[in-house]
Order: structure tokens, then sequence, then C-alpha cells
């Protein structure tokens, strides 16, 4: 790719990788060096184009960027990007409110918890619009935690699931969906709800045999992929 990547992820027969200079992707089967535009269709002013991005996520013609600054949402192969900010400025001359759908009185409580994104991951549940799961970090401000919203534009709300902790990956085995966190592997059961109080439970390291515990509860947990059943 000839520079650093953080995530790769293929739309078609495109290439996208993205990493400390944007998002870039593939033209006529060569290397992704053709940068995306990553701005708010609404706001020019609001943008991750110039940002280091760290994720990428695709579902059909649905392209979802996750960087430092927040959420990059498009439905039309990334002509077109809605911005999601966690990072407010009440002097600038859009309050990135409607973009961020954040809460006055809890101001973290529903959206990005965090300013830096660091995990996404889409889910479909049957003939409904898919599910976008994501977690938030503070860097510059917010704080921890993990969230979804739906891949249908005209319904982005996002619900907070959890305020203490996030999550570096996300898997999803039947109705179970699993985190791999800070605090551990965790465990929720659902789909479809938007309960913002989820309940999330600890996966237990165990030996069967011996009832030994082979990690420790609270051990952070990097990644949690899915082989087989």
């Amino acid at each position: 790719i000839g520079s650093l990547s953080y995530d790769v992820n293929f739309l078609g027969d495109t290439v996208i990788a993205v990493g400390r200079n944007g998002a870039r992707f593939s033209t006529g089967g060569g290397d992704p060096d053709t940068r995306f535009s990553v701005v708010d269709s609404v706001s020019s002013s609001v943008r991750l184009d110039n940002d280091t991005i760290t994720s990428v996520e695709v579902l059909g013609d649905t392209v979802i960027f996750g960087s430092k600054y927040g959420l990059a949402f498009s439905t039309d192969r990334g002509q077109k990007f809605k911005v999601y900010r966690a990072r407010l400025d009440s002097l600038a001359a859009d309050l990135v409110v409607s973009r961020t759908v954040l809460n006055s009185v809890q101001p973290f409580r529903y959206g990005l918890t965090g300013d830096f994104v660091s995990a996404i991951a889409v889910r479909n549940v049957g003939s409904g619009p898919a599910e976008v799961w994501f977690s938030g970090r503070p860097v510059d401000i917010g704080t921890p935690g993990m969230s979804k919203t739906w891949s249908d534009s005209g319904k982005f709300s996002m619900v907070s699931m959890n305020e203490t902790d996030f999550a570096w990956n996300y898997e999803f085995v039947g109705d179970n969906v699993y985190a791999a966190t800070n605090a551990g592997l965790l465990k929720h059961v659902g789909v479809g709800d938007s309960d913002t109080s989820m309940t999330w439970d600890t996966v237990a390291f165990v030996n069967d045999a011996t009832s030994e515990t082979l990690i420790a509860p609270g051990t952070p947990v990097y990644g949690v992929p899915r082989a087989g059943s």
C-alpha cells in the first residue's frame, strides 16, 4: 500500500485503506492512492478528510469511517458523508449538535462518548436496518463508552450502552454480542433493542476440567474473532 494503514476493507473490487493521512481507495485495481473527501454534506467545516482514520466498515453501498475525531457515514459509496463528532465547539458557526446527536443535559450519554472511535462493527438483523456498533474513547473530550446506531441514515440515532468501558473489537454470534474491552471480554444478548442501560456480563476464562481461572477478571482483552461455531 506504500504507507502505514490501520485498517483495510473492500467495496466491491475497490480496496479502501485508512491511516494517518485519511482514507484512500484503489482505482483500476491499483494501489489505494486516491483520497476520499470526508466532508459533511451539510456543513463543509465539519470534516475528517485530513485526520487520522483508524477503522473502516463496509455494508453494501454504506461506508463508515472511525477516527480520532468522530464518525463518518456514507450511504452512496463515499460520494457524500454525514460526519458525527463528539468534540463540540460552542463558538463554531455550526454547533455540530445536529450531526453529533448529543443530549444537552447529559452531553456524552447519547451519541459518541469520546472523540476517538476505537472500534466499528456491523451486524445484519434480518430484513431491518443493520446495527452499527462502535466504541469511543476520550482523547481531547468525552468519556469511554460503547454505542450503536443503525444503517439507515434517516434513523441515525445513537444509543450509549456503557459509559465506563471501551471496546477494541466486536463479534456477533447469533443474538450474542461480544466486546473485547479494557475491562475484559463482555457479552450482551439481544437484537434490535434500544435499552440505554444494556446488561453486559463478563465472560469467565476457566479450565473446565480443573476450574482454574486462566485469565483474571478485569484483564484487558484486545480482540474477539469468530472461527466457525
